[in-house]
């Protein structure tokens, strides 16, 4: 079935960014060898493109700061999280229309922890912790993880009204 294996892929692309964000600062300290400045180089790059990567907001291990800040990590944990369970869906279930609105209320839901902790920071001056930041944000991540995965394993959004517009 091509959309699963689309799925699979995409699940596994997501597992695998969420754990080469820790594993390869990680390895380019331990190890100090060429290659593994060079993969350490582009992943911060890359997570340059999407991140602010503010060391005071970025988790560090050790010495080493990670190369997205504490919410892209819950993002990026969440959404390989959301991804695995996403794949244990569609591999259990017929393939269901999922309403749109239904939709929107679960990711308003799961965004709301993100957006709570943003405007309490940006609006009100709260001191949030990089640990908050992250656990704020795995909701998101889950959900659109979930989504996204559900989408690539032939999920139908909308019901049948919508659905014909939405494709």
């Amino acid at each position: 079935m091509k959309s699963g294996r689309a799925a699979a892929g995409l699940a596994g692309l997501s597992v695998a960014w969420a754990v080469w964000l820790v594993a390869t600062p990680v390895a380019a300290s331990a190890l100090q060898n060429r290659a593994a400045m060079v993969a350490a180089a582009l992943t911060y790059r890359t997570g340059a493109l999407l991140c602010h990567q503010q060391p005071a907001r970025s988790f560090h291990v050790g010495q080493t700061q990670l190369p997205v800040c504490a919410r892209c990590m819950g993002l990026y944990g969440g959404a390989a999280l959301g991804a695995l369970v996403g794949l244990i869906w569609i591999g259990r279930r017929a393939a269901r229309s999922v309403p749109v609105p239904a939709l929107r209320l679960v990711l308003i839901g799961a965004a709301a922890p993100t957006a709570g902790l943003f405007a309490a920071e940006h609006l009100l001056g709260a001191l949030v912790s990089n640990l908050a930041r992250c656990a704020g944000a795995v909701p998101l991540g889950i959900a659109v993880g979930w989504f996204v995965i559900g989408w690539a394993g032939g999920d139908p959004i909308g019901d049948s009204a919508t659905n014909s517009a939405i494709h």
